[in-house]
């Protein structure tokens, strides 16, 4: 059998989807002088320089490519093989590249309801404000030392440790996204990030007496939304409900929506954890239902929560906004005589916090809560800063169990809902075959 001509093999080559046979194979491009250096030429690919971008070194370094491609090109496209051996062009893998990939796949993600809109916005405004001096540089040429200056730029330009550390787990998340969607061959490894400080934000919480007194303030016919955040659920999620979504009969809440967006042309979306929870609502809150939701408005499928005057405004909804909230609740505090109290520390981080100091589990409070980490439960749920001097310098005796069950006496109390066992003493094998016996 003869040897293909060059015009064969590239004919051959434009309709093998699956590699080529060996006779074909073997005779599959060559090795060429250029510039002082070496090269390898493949009919209908072009040139090839380097290693997956190390230079040739010498004619062998060359040759041994060569004989790669022409061994893998039996078994898988032409094409494909020399892909493997180009070096990654700068222009398709610069960060500013990649950084339009990400933001259009998030993109893509939103319109799925899978991502959140203020998510969106966040890593716009990153890659617009903070993300830009690094536009220039490649993916591959980022290394740790890269990622520190960057770091100490922003810490130059003022930014707060927290808006810091915002930053760069926007920027890993970049990089971790060009990871998932570069070849292995390429060899990109996301490099190490500072271990950036963030200020731990201590929520400021009250008493429900106080709480009752501001939610005494607000006017009883805006009130109802207000009730429900008291009961742990967050603005977006009170926002988002509908009539048809509270149980009259069992005064039910059945939160499957929040709004993703703060003003009237937020859209309804899925909550936060892309869960369904359902929350019962307390007699004050059943009784606001009751008389301000009409029997028509139960069936026409509005929102749960009204504002009384969003039908005034021009191109407004029924539904509240954050800033109507927010406006709202500073008014009830100034009458209140409370200065500088947050909408959410004084609703849902007071209620937690005094749902912990009640005695209820932090286990419990996180369920309900719906949070994934045990720690935001901590942050939310604040207890009392005053350490007891009893942990100390106790007056009693403690067990094993953590509590005050061995007076002074010296005797042992009964542990409540635990059965205690009388002490028998443990008898051999042939104890027990003489008592059988006997028996």
């Amino acid at each position: 059998m003869g040897v293909p001509s060059p015009r064969r093999i590239l004919a051959s080559l434009k309709d093998a989807d699956h590699g080529i046979p060996w006779s074909m194979a073997r005779t599959l491009g060559k090795v060429v002088a250029y510039r002082g250096g070496w090269r390898v030429y493949v009919p209908g690919h072009g040139y090839i320089y380097s290693h997956r971008g190390v230079p040739f070194t010498d004619r062998r370094n060359a040759q041994a490519v060569l004989d790669s491609i022409r061994t893998r090109a039996m078994r898988d496209p032409v094409d494909v093989v020399v892909e493997e051996f180009r070096a990654p062009r700068r222009a398709e893998h610069t960060v500013e590249r990649w950084t339009r990939r990400f933001l259009e796949d998030f993109r893509r993600r939103v319109d799925h309801y899978d991502r959140s809109t203020n998510t969106l916005a966040e890593y716009e405004r990153w890659a617009a404000d903070h993300w830009r001096p690094l536009f220039g540089r490649t993916v591959f040429e980022l290394d740790r030392s890269h990622i520190h200056e960057f770091a100490a730029a922003l810490a130059t330009r003022g930014l707060h440790v927290n808006t810091i550390a915002k930053v760069l787990g926007g920027l890993h998340r970049l990089l971790t996204f060009v990871r998932e969607r570069t070849p292995k061959r390429l060899g990109f490894v996301v490099p190490d990030f500072p271990r950036g400080s963030r200020l731990r934000h201590h929520p400021r919480v009250v008493s429900l007496e106080v709480q009752d007194r501001i939610m005494a303030a607000i006017p009883e016919d805006r009130r109802g939304i207000f009730l429900a955040l008291r009961l742990g659920l967050r603005p977006g999620e009170a926002r988002a409900l509908d009539v048809a979504e509270y149980d009259f009969t069992r005064g039910l809440l059945d939160l499957k929506h929040a709004m993703q967006g703060q003003g009237h042309s937020a859209r309804r979306g899925p909550t936060k954890e892309q869960t369904r929870r359902v929350v019962e609502a307390d007699a004050e809150l059943r009784a606001w239902i009751a008389k301000y939701v009409p029997q028509v408005r139960r069936v026409d499928g509005s929102p749960l929560f009204r504002h009384p005057c969003a039908r005034r405004r021009k191109g407004s909804t029924h539904r509240w906004t954050m800033s109507s909230l927010e406006y709202e609740w500073r008014r009830a505090c100034g009458a209140a005589g409370i200065a500088g109290l947050r909408l959410y520390e004084g609703t849902k981080h007071t209620s937690a916090s005094a749902a912990v100091r009640a005695g209820v589990s932090l286990y419990a409070v996180q369920r309900a809560l719906r949070h994934r980490d045990a720690r935001s439960t901590e942050l939310y749920a604040q207890l009392e800063p005053v350490v007891p001097a009893a942990i100390f310098r106790p007056t009693r005796k403690y067990d094993h169990f953590g509590a005050d069950l061995v007076q002074h006496s010296g005797r042992r109390a009964q542990v409540p809902g635990i059965k205690r066992r009388k002490w028998r003493p443990q008898r051999d094998s042939k104890d027990i075959r003489d008592a059988q016996a006997a028996a």
